[in-house]
């Protein structure tokens, strides 16, 4: 661990995290994937101009104090958890049943468009999840705060199982980022061309922007539960859906009882965002 330490006295945060990420036990190893996102989002942010000295300081500060935290739990003992049976798998090798879901966050808050508050939709709805009797069968990959076309390939080789997108929208197609952070159309073809290597891995994919619910009937095509919206929808609902579907889904729901419980949160708290949300399979819409 020494080691890790001299490399963080020595400002070289890239090696360490890295090193970090080999050396801690499975339950922490999260904690550092996130360090990672976000000294890379950081640094990144530092070469486009978007951040001021100060800020970037005392992210950089916050990254570092991260990761010595981390350090001290190196050789800790899991987190003991409550007893309990096993389902056994649907179907396929039994197991399969160990496996996790991994999920990934995608997002696009493009300089010339409308500020959407994706971070905090992302640190609530893995927040929601976490706080879950079942959070242990999920596995967050590192999320993309500001994607491009070459880190949404590089994301998907991680296969993975739940793809959650937050950002803007078009009736043909979603918004990605530039290397300037502007925004850059990805259209229906695309995305169609994206997921297909993907058929049977992806199952639930959720749409989080304004008119995606063209998109997500005709990705629906390829037998996964796709969330989209019909028309504009406010980031206080956007996010009051992902609340409640990320808590059902954390509890060890089905996709069908967690949309239920996300649809709970939105007539709770924003009724007329409730007509706006749609979930489409196999290319129908159903009515959940």
């Amino acid at each position: 661990m020494e080691r890790i330490r001299n490399l963080i006295a020595s400002n070289r945060l890239p090696e360490a995290l890295q090193a970090l990420l080999e050396a801690l036990p499975a339950h922490l190893k999260n904690d550092a994937i996130q360090l990672q996102t976000q000294l890379s989002d950081l640094e990144r942010n530092e070469r486009l101009g978007m951040l001021g000295f100060s800020d970037a300081s005392i992210r950089r500060a916050n990254i570092t104090n991260g990761a010595l935290g981390l350090v001290g739990q190196i050789g800790a003992a899991p987190p003991q958890q409550p007893a309990q049976s096993v389902p056994a798998a649907s179907s396929g090798p039994s197991h399969q049943a160990a496996e996790t879901t991994k999920i990934l966050f995608l997002a696009a808050n493009p300089t010339n468009q409308a500020r959407i508050q994706t971070d905090k939709e992302h640190r609530v709805l893995k927040a929601e999840l976490e706080r879950g009797r079942k959070r242990d069968k999920f596995q967050f990959l590192p999320p993309q705060f500001a994607v491009t076309i070459p880190e949404l390939l590089r994301a998907m080789n991680d296969k993975p199982n739940i793809v959650h997108f937050s950002g803007h929208g078009e009736t043909n197609g979603i918004s990605i980022t530039t290397d300037n952070n502007e925004a850059q159309l990805l259209p229906l073809p695309a995305l169609q061309r994206l997921f297909k290597p993907l058929k049977g891995i992806v199952q639930i994919i959720v749409l989080n922007a304004c008119y995606s619910a063209e998109q997500a009937k005709v990705l629906s095509e390829m037998g996964s539960y796709i969330v989209g919206h019909n028309l504009p929808i406010a980031d206080p609902a956007a996010i009051s859906f992902s609340k409640g579907f990320y808590n059902g889904l954390g509890e060890g729901k089905t996709f069908e009882d967690a949309y239920n419980d996300a649809m709970f949160v939105v007539l709770s708290e924003h009724p007329s965002a409730a007509p706006i949300i749609e979930v489409w399979k196999d290319g129908q819409k159903l009515d959940l």
